[in-house]
């Protein structure tokens, strides 16, 4: 087994091509942390690449190749946020699956993406999404002038902070 470099990943050092490269020689994909966006899911699913899953949050509206992992635990974090964890079992099952399993199995990945993450698909329903949001402002009588204007004493703070030549 073998991972990509945790800090190049975060900075984004990795190109395009070489991430494509990456999910598409994966045998899968294991995405249990509630990471944001879910965009290792979805890049993984357009690469054919199945994935497992946490069967928590946004994860089982996305996953459509790849196997679902149960919760485990959930651990409370100092600030008082709970995080789902994925049950180990779970994870070696989903591990067995897969491995059992013809990679054409996972052949509705890329065709779920491109059906529901498509530019041309996600920029219509984002904008009218915009739409419909400034159309509920003025009909609850709410100014929507973005961005707000800040506090004086706000304003006053940050030009304190900020240094002008």
């Amino acid at each position: 087994m073998s991972i990509s470099d945790p800090y190049d990943w975060m900075a984004g050092l990795y190109d395009e091509s070489a991430l494509i490269k990456m999910y598409a020689l994966a045998d899968c994909c294991i995405n249990c942390g509630l990471e944001g966006f879910g965009l290792a899911t979805i890049n993984a699913q357009a690469c054919g690449t199945p994935v497992i899953g946490l069967n928590v949050g946004a994860t089982p509206e996305i996953l459509k190749a790849g196997v679902l992992v149960p919760e485990g635990a959930r651990l409370q974090t100092p600030d008082l946020l709970t995080k789902a964890l994925p049950s180990s079992d779970g994870i070696a099952t989903a591990l067995a699956e897969i491995q059992g399993s013809p990679r054409s199995k996972w052949d509705k990945g890329p065709e779920f993406v491109r059906e529901n993450f498509d530019w041309k698909v996600i920029m219509p329903k984002y904008l009218k999404l915009l739409d419909d949001f400034e159309a509920d402002l003025e009909a609850r009588c709410i100014s929507s002038a973005y961005p707000p204007k800040p506090s004086d004493r706000l304003l006053q703070m940050a030009k304190e902070l900020i240094v002008v030549d």
